[in-house]
């Protein structure tokens, strides 16, 4: 079977023919595809713009810059607005941090200052920026010197400078000459009250203390000479007396016995810390032996005196005075012992002294016990002698009483025969304003001859 050929029919198709291109279309159509890639172009570059100016490094740039033209313009508010904004977006713009402490400063903001200096160091550890916390804390101390308004707080920002550089000498020497300026507070009378003054009831002691422990801090961790001088100018006050609340005593000698210890001083040393702890401790040894005396003589019970004036411990403390063998005690013939606080005196030879405070010095104190230290004898017996002053009442001097107890060789009236024995005396004295007193004198007081002596009108009151 033949078959016949297969005929290509694309081939008998007709050919269609191309219609002629427009020129002016084609013309329109190349302007509007090159448009369109401008239009295109112009929105990426636009994006890419956008993009750009939102990245955090740029952000933080642009508010640098516009917190630069405000200080330009002396618009220091909204310079550190900006310079803030800045910080926030990165906490290690250290320009930001600079800048801002500049616009502070033009405020007269200097705390800002500080502040914003070293929490830029924190974040940083930007060395340009310590040093410049450092020098703006000093240059501020430096003003407060000058201007005669330092006080302790000074001290401690220019100690915060040597905790965070223990070799900076400018601060050792601004720390030298606010010694003078701060640990020298007077009163009327040139007494040094920088540690307590009577008139106030709060003590500075404590800030003192603080201060003083990171003084020795620094240089336990990077001793030098320079700064152990400044430290043992320190340990004491200024001047030639000083007033001490007996309350910071325990403290004060605490601080002072380590100083020595980290400092390498003994106790042969020369140096005014030695016999100034020696007052400090001495004091207190001493109060602990009038304390229960002092609160039975309060509650009115001066029986107590009797056996007191007799006992191993009061007659050794005459003794010391008697002997003159107190040591830094001073010594007078009548020793007033307080337990409100102490007066220290400086004298350039011996070293520091002390002394109770009186009513004179301490109006307000609970009140005071004298030591008779004038050696009397009758009959080879040597006289013990005590004095007991309470405290002011109603907030006035006047009139004031005054108790004395002895116990001494003297006559006493047995069945109207006077009698040499050892007894008991109670003399009782009353001041008042005007300058009169009346005293009154117990004999035998509280044994069996007990009798009553006005001393205004030289008769016997009562008798047993």
């Amino acid at each position: 079977m033949m078959f016949g050929k297969n005929k290509d029919k694309t081939k008998d198709k007709p050919k269609k023919k191309k219609k002629a291109k427009d020129p002016k279309i084609e013309k329109l159509m190349v302007r509007l595809e090159i448009t369109g890639m401008v239009v295109v172009g112009a929105a990426i570059v636009f994006c890419l713009f956008l993009l750009y100016q939102s990245l955090p490094g740029v952000r933080v740039k642009r508010a640098v810059l516009k917190g630069n033209q405000y200080t330009a313009a002396k618009d220091y508010e909204n310079a550190v607005a900006s310079y803030q904004s800045a910080i926030s977006m990165d906490s290690q713009a250290v320009t930001a941090y600079q800048n801002m402490a500049t616009a502070y400063i033009a405020l007269g903001d200097t705390k800002s200052a500080k502040s914003t200096l070293y929490s830029g160091w924190e974040n940083t550890k930007d060395e340009a920026l310590l040093s410049n916390y450092l020098t703006v804390s000093l240059n501020e101390t430096i003003q407060e010197i000058n201007s005669g308004a330092a006080t302790l707080d000074t001290v401690s920002d220019v100690v915060s400078v040597l905790e965070l550089d223990p070799d900076n000498t400018d601060a050792l020497s601004v720390l030298k000459s606010a010694y003078t300026a701060v640990m020298n507070r007077s009163n009327d009378d040139g007494i040094n009250v920088i540690f307590w003054d009577t008139q106030e009831d709060s003590s500075a002691y404590s800030q003192y203390q603080g201060i003083m422990e990171k003084l020795l801090k620094v240089y336990v961790k990077s001793p030098s000479d320079g700064l152990k001088t400044e430290i043992l100018q320190y340990l004491v006050p200024s001047g030639s007396s000083a007033w001490l609340k007996l309350s910071d005593a325990a403290a004060y000698e605490k601080l002072l016995t380590q100083a020595q210890k980290d400092l390498g001083i003994t106790a042969a040393d020369t140096d005014p810390s030695v016999s100034f702890l020696k007052c400090v401790t001495d004091a207190q040894k001493e109060l602990a032996v009038f304390s229960d005396i002092f609160t039975q003589m309060d509650a009115g019970t001066l029986e107590a005196a009797r056996d007191f004036i007799v006992s191993d411990a009061y007659k050794a403390e005459k003794a010391l005075f008697t002997d003159e063998k107190n040591g830094v005690w001073e010594n007078t013939s009548e020793i007033p012992v307080s337990r409100e606080g102490i007066v220290l005196s400086n004298t350039s030879a011996g070293g520091w002294t002390y002394h109770f405070m009186d009513f004179g010095e301490n109006p307000d104190t609970k009140g005071i016990i004298t030591i008779w230290t004038k050696a009397i004898v009758d009959a080879d017996v040597e006289h013990i002698q005590m004095s007991y002053e309470p405290a002011e009442t109603n907030g006035t001097y006047y009139p004031h009483t005054e108790y004395t107890i002895s116990y001494l060789y003297s006559n006493v009236s047995v069945n109207g025969v006077l009698t040499p024995k050892m007894n008991y005396r109670l003399d009782t004295t009353v001041y008042q304003s005007e300058g009169d007193t009346t005293k009154t004198s117990v004999g035998d007081w509280g044994g069996p001859n007990e009798w009553t002596l006005d001393f205004n009108n030289l008769s016997y009151l009562s008798k047993k």
